[in-house]
């Protein structure tokens, strides 16, 4: 029953098929996935990549509207060509979260091409970097630029509202 409310679920996927009768009357579905099967797993756990891409497949098939939410890490970084490929074919929507914090374990993750010194100069550039890339593609339809940052945990640097604002 509709009661004015927006009700979008985000999941990885694991009960979508099982329980789709309790769910299919939400608005939309957020699936993760974040790249190839064997790096994804190093993320979420051994079988979840195989678990989201039957769910995407699913609900789509259902008439869902689906995004896909990935976050990038020293796992999936080499997959976002792969990722962004998929995500077109599925017709699916893509919400790229992307930074040195981003919501996944370790909170902070500074790979490893980037000097103290440099930091923030070269976060910029990477940030830069991927924009560039990916904007135009089709699946795009979001941007998640650091998760809270300016909310000090996860082992990282002092926040900068000077970064957040360049």
């Amino acid at each position: 029953v509709k009661k004015g409310f927006f009700v979008n679920l985000i999941t990885n996927g694991t009960y979508v098929i099982k329980r789709w009768d309790e769910i299919k009357n939400i608005d939309t579905m957020c699936i993760s996935l974040d790249g190839r099967p064997e790096n994804n797993d190093q993320n979420r756990g051994k079988g979840t990549a195989t678990q989201a891409l039957e769910a995407i497949d699913f609900a789509l098939s259902q008439g869902m509207t689906v995004r896909i939410g990935m976050t990038i890490t020293k796992h999936t970084m080499g997959d976002l060509d792969w990722m962004m490929e998929q995500a077109e074919a599925y017709g699916a929507d893509v919400t790229l979260a992307i930074g040195r914090k981003v919501p996944r374990w370790p909170e902070c993750h500074v790979p490893s091409w980037v000097t103290d010194e440099q930091q923030q100069e070269e976060l910029l550039a990477y940030l830069e970097l991927l924009v560039l890339r990916y904007d135009a593609s089709p699946a795009l339809v979001r941007w998640q630029v650091e998760n809270e940052p300016l909310f000090p945990f996860g082992g990282c640097p002092v926040p900068d509202p000077g970064l957040l604002e360049e």
